[in-house]
Formats: structure tokens, sequence, C-alpha cells
């Protein structure tokens, strides 16, 4: 008896019985070992860069608050005071686009953020 899978098994599943497929000895799972397994995330690491996000969050705006009430100084002028808010804008970003990656449940607007943080960089 030759078991007949239809539609075929992909990704080195073997037909076993009629349209059943073993993944067992593969990477994926699904009725044809099509589709990969959701592997879990470590909630450590994600708590450590929510945390690291977090403070960089503060810091940033600790420091565009210090270069606002700082930006007749000398060495704020010489370094231009919009190219540093410039780049403190982006390191914002970066921090929030990382929270974002941390988070499991999306609401409809955090989908829109993260494809607008997605699609920031051309």
């Amino acid at each position: 008896y030759l078991p007949k899978c239809n539609p075929q098994c992909v990704n080195a599943g073997k037909c076993v019985n009629d349209n059943l497929c073993d993944c067992s000895k593969t990477s994926f799972t699904g009725k044809t070992c099509s589709e990969y397994y959701k592997q879990k995330r470590n909630k450590i690491t994600d708590y450590l860069f929510l945390f690291l996000s977090y403070i960089l969050i503060a810091l940033t705006i600790t420091v565009f608050v210090g270069i606002y009430f700082y930006r007749k100084n000398q060495i704020i002028k010489a370094a231009s005071y919009d190219f540093l808010n410039f780049m403190l804008v982006g390191i914002l970003l970066n921090a929030l686009y990382i929270i974002f990656q941390i988070k499991e449940h999306f609401t409809k607007t955090d989908c829109y953020f993260y494809y607008i943080f997605d699609n920031l960089v051309c």
C-alpha cells in the first residue's frame, strides 16, 4: 500500500497515510508541512529590551530638554542645535520601534504605527 497525499507533503514531510503528512522530522507543521512552528519568545529578553528602550527614551527626552535650555552655549551652537535635535528624534523613533517589535498583541492603532515605523526608511 502506497499512501497518496493530495496536495503533496512539502519541506521534507513524509506521506504516511492518505492525505496525512508526518512533519516530525522537519521544522514545519500543518497538513502538508508548509507552516512554520510559532516559536515562543523569551520573556526575560523582551523585558530587558523594553527596560532599555524606556531608559533610552527617558535619556533622549532629558537631552532634548538640556539642549533646549543650553542652546545658546557655544558647544551646542558648534554642533548645530537642529542637527542634535534631528539625531535625538531618530534615537527616540528607534526606541519606540523596539517597543513595538516586542509587543505581542496589537490594536488597530498599534498596527498603523508599526507599519509607519517599519516603512519610515525607504
